[in-house]
C-alpha cells in the first residue's frame, strides 16, 4: 500500500459523516493481526501466542490513546502523509506508518492535525510549541512568553487551541469528532 493509499484512506474515515463507522476496538483489532510478527505466529501455528501478542498490542495503544485524552493531547499527519504521530503530553508521543493510528485517535475524540494541505516546512518549523498536559515548567514559561517582545516565535509556547488556530491559517486541517472524553474546546 503506498502513501496515497494510506492517505486516502484517513480520508474516507475522516471525512465520512455516515452512522456506521468503525469501532475502536475493530480498527486495533486489524491493525494488530496485520502485523508480521503476529502473522509469521500464526503462519507458524502459534494461535494462542499470536493472539496474546495482538491483545497486547491493542491494550498498548489503548494506554496511549487513554493518556492522549487525559491530557489534552492531539494526532498529528505529516506533510507527506506517510508519517503519523500522538502527542500524549509533556515530551511523550508515540509514532507509526499505519494510518489505524490515526483513525483510532480520531475514533476516540483526539483532534487530527494534518499538514497534508500546507506548502511551506519552514512556517511550520517557526511556529511556537503547543503546551499540552499539566507541565508546571511550560505553563510558566507560556506566562513569560507573552511578556516578550515579538511573541511567538519558535521555541516559545503557546496554548493547543492558539497552535490549531496558526495550523489552520498556513494550510493545515484539523478533523475532530467530540466524545464525551474529550477535554479539548473547538477549534
Amino acid at each position: 500500500m503506498t502513501v496515497n493509499d494510506r492517505c486516502a484512506r484517513i480520508d474516507d474515515v475522516l471525512h465520512s459523516y455516515a452512522d456506521e463507522k468503525p469501532s475502536l476496538y475493530s480498527v486495533l483489532d486489524k491493525k494488530a493481526r496485520e502485523w508480521w510478527h503476529h502473522k509469521r505466529l500464526r503462519k507458524w501455528g502459534e494461535t494462542q501466542a499470536a493472539r496474546e501478542a495482538e491483545r497486547r498490542s491493542i491494550r498498548d495503544t489503548v494506554g496511549w490513546l487513554k493518556k492522549a485524552l487525559e491530557n489534552g493531547g492531539y494526532a498529528t499527519i505529516s506533510m507527506t502523509g506517510g508519517k503519523y504521530t500522538i502527542t500524549m503530553g509533556d515530551n511523550s508521543n508515540v509514532s507509526g506508518y499505519d494510518e489505524s493510528l490515526i483513525i483510532a485517535a480520531y475514533l476516540v475524540g483526539l483532534p487530527v492535525l494534518d499538514w497534508r494541505g500546507a506548502t511551506d516546512a519552514g512556517e511550520i518549523m517557526r511556529m511556537p510549541m503547543p503546551v499540552i498536559g499539566n507541565c508546571k515548567y511550560k505553563r510558566a514559561k507560556l506566562a513569560e512568553d507573552k511578556l516578550k517582545p515579538g511573541y511567538p516565535g519558535a521555541f516559545s509556547y503557546i496554548s493547543l487551541q492558539e497552535y490549531f488556530y496558526r495550523a489552520k491559517q498556513i494550510g493545515a486541517v484539523i478533523y475532530w469528532r467530540p466524545t464525551l472524553r474529550s477535554k479539548m474546546g473547538h477549534y
